[in-house]
């Protein structure tokens, strides 16, 4: 699974709150309907889906508005 990027207008000061604005607002754009978040541990959360278990880890991306999102299967 390729990483997912992201913009905001606003700054996100932490990647805690990067990873809760990519659950919120961006997880579908990834994740199907049938893929659920199995744990949410700050900037690491793990998504069960029909392929398998996916670790997302959550980080900035140069500045506090550019946002990445790292998938590894697990």
């Amino acid at each position: 699974m390729k990483d997912y990027y992201f913009t905001t207008n606003e700054e996100l000061s932490t990647n805690e709150i990067t990873m809760q604005v990519f659950l919120d607002e961006y997880f579908n754009d990834v994740f199907t309907i049938k893929d659920k978040i199995i744990l949410l541990d700050g900037t690491y959360a793990e998504v069960n889906t029909l392929e398998g278990v996916y670790g997302v880890h959550a980080s900035g991306n140069g500045d506090f508005r550019n946002h990445k999102i790292r998938f590894e299967k697990i």
